[in-house]
């Protein structure tokens, strides 16, 4: 049943200087995808490789995942959250320029750094939110979690409709590469280290 008590959404406290993040976040993780979904697809059918070989690219996605959520955090420990943030999407435009050189060892290491890049950003951006926010950086990660999720699910379906069509994967790993460039435009000029405020 539905309660007698009117119910009251709590207050979304504002940030400054997070809309620039939380848009590098969100069209990080929608160029994310096509590595996500269709990196070992790509390299069995795409490039005729052995079934055991794409097999192979997720243990090495998952390696370069353990490495990105290590490694870029302790580099945002060191250098700064948002340096960080933007070394990591860096990381993620190599992995997607990797796809189109020839030769499987380029596949293997795009696959380590696409894995790098998909804890590494999401370890940097809690960084970020903390230097960012303080003490309430769990409601910026909230919104960045949201942002993630809702641009890695319609880029998601939208790849689906894409790939449907032209049944080409070079298409939708320039897809992701595309929306990974634009990532870093948000994120390209200095920034200030902006103080928590609210409305």
């Amino acid at each position: 049943f539905w309660p007698d008590t009117p119910v009251t959404l709590p207050k979304v406290a504002v940030f400054p200087g997070t809309v620039p993040l939380l848009l590098a976040y969100g069209i990080s993780g929608a160029g994310l995808v096509p590595h996500m979904v269709y990196f070992a697809d790509f390299a069995v059918r795409g490039r005729g490789l052995p079934v055991e070989f794409g097999s192979a690219t997720w243990l090495l996605f998952g390696a370069g995942a353990l490495s990105g959520a290590l490694l870029a955090g302790r580099m945002a420990d060191r250098a700064g959250a948002l340096p960080a943030f933007r070394m990591t999407l860096l990381v993620q435009v190599a992995a997607l320029t990797l796809i189109f050189v020839p030769g499987s060892a380029a596949l293997v290491a795009a696959s380590f750094a696409g894995g790098f890049a998909a804890l590494g950003i999401s370890a940097t951006m809690l960084a970020r939110s903390r230097e960012v926010a303080g003490p309430a950086a769990g409601t910026v990660w909230v919104q960045a979690t949201a942002a993630f999720a809702i641009c890695q699910a319609g880029t998601g379906f939208g790849l689906a409709a894409l790939f449907g069509r032209v049944h080409d994967h070079a298409v939708l790993f320039g897809v992701g590469w595309a929306l990974t460039v634009l990532s870093l435009v948000p994120v390209l000029w200095p920034g200030r280290r902006p103080q928590p405020s609210t409305p």
